[in-house]
C-alpha cells in the first residue's frame, strides 16, 4: 500500500484544482444558459463536479452569479455533498498512519 505520508502534495492538489477549475466553468456555463433560455446543464451534472471534489467552487460560483442558490433541492444535496467531504477529510486526518478503516455508520 501507498503510504499517503510520501505522496507529494502537488500530486493531491493539482487534480482537485482542475476539478474545481471545470466546476466553475460548468456553473458558469449554466447560468449563461439559463440567462439566454438555452438547454441547460442536469443537476445530476452540477452535483458530479461537486461529488468528486467541486464543491468549493461551487460554492463560489453560487454566490459570485446567485446561481443555483434559491432552489431548495439542489441546495439540500449540495450541502449533504459539502458535509460528506468535511466527514472524510477528519475522518482520513484523525486515522492517517493507522490501519483503521473508514468511519461510516
Amino acid at each position: 500500500m501507498i503510504d499517503p505520508n510520501q505522496i507529494p502534495l502537488v500530486y493531491l492538489f493539482l487534480p482537485l484544482l482542475l476539478i474545481n477549475l471545470i466546476t466553475y466553468d460548468t456553473y458558469k456555463s449554466d447560468k449563461e444558459k439559463a440567462k439566454s433560455k438555452e438547454w441547460r446543464i442536469s443537476e445530476a451534472a452540477l452535483h458530479f463536479w461537486e461529488l468528486i471534489g467541486g464543491w468549493p467552487a461551487a460554492l463560489l460560483e453560487q454566490h459570485k452569479f446567485r446561481h443555483k442558490c434559491s432552489k431548495g433541492s439542489f441546495q439540500a444535496t449540495y450541502w449533504i455533498i459539502v458535509v460528506l467531504h468535511i466527514y472524510l477529510a477528519i475522518d482520513y486526518i484523525f486515522n492517517l498512519g493507522t490501519d483503521a478503516e473508514l468511519c461510516l455508520p
